[in-house]
């Protein structure tokens, strides 16, 4: 080959070479910017899921609260009932002592009336 043609094969291999580096230049340029928008999309998809988890937990704890809340409805009642009870049965104690309390002195009274009553019929005999 000539001088001219060898020129022009460099020429050409230049031109290809220049061609293909602004090529791998698009190329790079484009893996460059899907990294980008991958990426975008991974985060996105990240904060979809986040989102989703913090409304369930969301749900989860109203519905905790609202169990709570009835829970606690119902120990309120239970104490008022309890309370209730309670005062029911310490009238029932104040009764049951001062029924004992009048037994007691019934007995007592009982007692006083059959030592006269003996004693009545002691003094009785004797004067028979």
């Amino acid at each position: 080959m000539t001088a001219l043609g060898q020129e022009k094969v460099k020429m050409s291999d230049e031109n290809s070479e220049k061609e293909i580096v602004k090529k791998l230049d698009k190329v790079a340029d484009s893996l460059e910017t899907t990294t980008s928008q991958l990426s975008s999309v991974v985060t996105q998809q990240q904060l979809d899921l986040i989102r989703e988890r913090i409304s369930k937990n969301e749900s989860e704890i109203s519905t905790i609260k609202d169990g709570l809340t009835s829970f606690s409805d119902k120990l309120s009642d239970i104490d008022q009932k309890k309370s209730y009870k309670l005062d029911e049965m310490a009238r029932t104690v104040v009764e049951l002592e001062r029924d004992y309390a009048a037994i007691r002195s019934l007995m007592f009274s009982s007692f006083a009336l059959s030592t006269v009553a003996v004693i009545g019929l002691v003094i009785c005999s004797i004067y028979l």
